[in-house]
């Protein structure tokens, strides 16, 4: 495997710009568990921690994505995306740009959210 530029964004840290190996021990590394992939924008991929909100993790940031809110729990990595290969390549320098104006607007928790009301909170609507 090689290595790949990414955004990591720590809970209550800044975004950091880093290179980091291309494989799923890394990833699971970053997001502390199992990785879900959401795709965000513009050939860019989020992967999160699968269990994030049910594990006990803290909130990180809201994302607002075709007319929904939710809140992300734990570490998140952002990597570009290669759709035919299906494989996760490097961030472009637009694309890095994109995700760190991104994060800089999020909404930022208030730090008494809890993974599991908001999931009933949200199931209940």
């Amino acid at each position: 495997m090689g290595k790949i530029k990414v955004v990591i964004k720590k809970i209550g840290r800044n975004p950091i710009v880093t290179i980091i190996e291309d494989d799923l021990k890394t990833a699971q590394r970053i997001v502390k568990g199992r990785i879900e992939i959401v795709s965000v924008a513009n050939g860019i991929d989020m992967i999160v921690n699968e269990e994030g909100k049910l594990n006990g993790s803290e909130p990180n940031f809201y994302i607002a994505q075709n007319g929904y809110t939710d809140l992300i729990f734990g570490d998140v990595l952002f990597t570009g995306v290669d759709y035919e290969e299906g494989t996760q390549i490097s961030l472009t320098d637009g694309q890095i740009q994109y995700v760190l104006d991104w994060l800089n607007n999020c909404r930022k928790p208030k730090g008494d959210e809890q993974g599991e009301e908001f999931i009933r909170y949200y199931i209940d609507i």
